[in-house]
């Protein structure tokens, strides 16, 4: 072996040593255990707490990786399990139920999950916040918020309780639920994560959505329902409304019995339109990538232009309620009125 190769192993050698004692010294100086790794699990606390007082709002902030129950029961308390070096903080305050956490536990080999249960009775609340960074978050039926809302860095979000006012719901990695919700507004937000949202009564929607699908069904609301989508499928059944309008840069949008007061939008930029059994009064399809295809309960003024592809449209019968404007740039239309 050639003389500067033996020297160039020598010198990774050292270095190679070096930097282990390096990483071991600055453990050591953090208190980190590699025993941690395999005792952790077992060093779980859990304990109750009795709330002293009657609960009018509710605030969890600081949440490292805890996941979070929030539940109806006829006793008001919190249950909580702690990690060895991780610690809940709970605190009660004019009707404030506030919970805050630290944690300080090592980087690496973080075995155990910590857990928090909050039991509540079935009543009203004037608020709800919930900020996580970490774990999913569970809000279940039975309450009713007068404001509530819900922030997740990674975790899912399940939401099932009715708010008065203003609902928002902002998840950055993970699914999002909604199931059962009677609110003012609401506002749902996902950069990467489904949507999913059943049986809504509200007086508005907006839902946007970066990197997955949005499924809606059975929703009504007395006011707009608006949807935003980047990449993924959007897909709505059994829809009531003032207005409905859809955006979708990639993936296509299906409508199936929707009845809509006064304006049909939807544009997609990559992806098809599929409409069955619906309904508006002023009804505007875009695809830049995709066909249209649609079936309406009411005959329309129907103008369409699909660029290369194919038009089908219904002979005029009867009388003609609203207009309706398809285009397409490739793909074709077809667009048909239900016996």
């Amino acid at each position: 072996m050639k003389k500067g190769m033996i020297i160039t192993l020598i010198v990774a050698g050292a270095l190679l040593v070096l930097g282990i004692l390096l990483i071991i010294t600055g453990l050591s100086l953090k208190s980190f255990h590699i025993t941690k790794v395999f005792t952790e699990g077992g060093n779980m606390t859990e304990r109750t707490v009795e709330l002293q007082d009657t609960v009018e709002e509710v605030s969890v902030s600081d949440l490292h990786g805890a996941s979070i129950d929030i539940v109806c029961a006829d006793t008001a308390k919190v249950d909580v399990k702690e990690p060895k070096d991780y610690t809940f903080t709970i605190t009660e305050n004019a009707g404030k139920l506030s919970i805050t956490s630290e944690d300080h536990r090592g980087l690496f080999f973080r075995v155990s999950e910590p857990k928090l249960v909050v039991y509540l009775p079935a009543a009203d609340y004037r608020a709800l916040s919930i900020d996580s960074q970490a774990g999913y978050v569970k809000v279940a039926d039975g309450f009713t918020f007068q404001n509530a809302t819900v922030k997740s860095s990674s975790g899912s979000v399940s939401f099932a309780s009715d708010v008065k006012e203003d609902l928002t719901v902002d998840v950055t990695s993970g699914s999002l639920t909604l199931n059962g919700v009677s609110a003012g507004n609401v506002k749902t937000e996902s950069s990467s994560g489904g949507v999913t949202l059943e049986e809504i009564n509200c007086d508005s929607l907006s839902a946007k959505v970066i990197s997955g699908g949005i499924k809606a069904t059975g929703i009504s609301a007395s006011g707009d329902l608006t949807f935003e989508g980047h990449s993924g499928g959007l897909h709505f059944t059994d829809i009531t409304c003032q207005n409905l309008k859809t955006t979708n840069t990639s993936g296509g949008t299906d409508l199936k019995n929707a009845i809509i007061q006064e304006e049909l939008s939807i544009a997609n930029v990559s992806g098809g339109i599929k409409i069955e059994n619906s309904d508006a009064k002023t009804i505007g399809l875009k695809a830049t990538s995709g066909s249209i295809k649609a079936e309406f309960l009411t005959y329309k003024d129907f103008r369409a232009d699909a660029g290369s592809g194919s038009v089908t449209l219904p002979e005029p019968m009867g009388e003609i309620n609203g207009t309706c404007v398809a285009n397409t740039t490739s793909g074709s239309i077809k667009i048909s009125v239900k016996d």
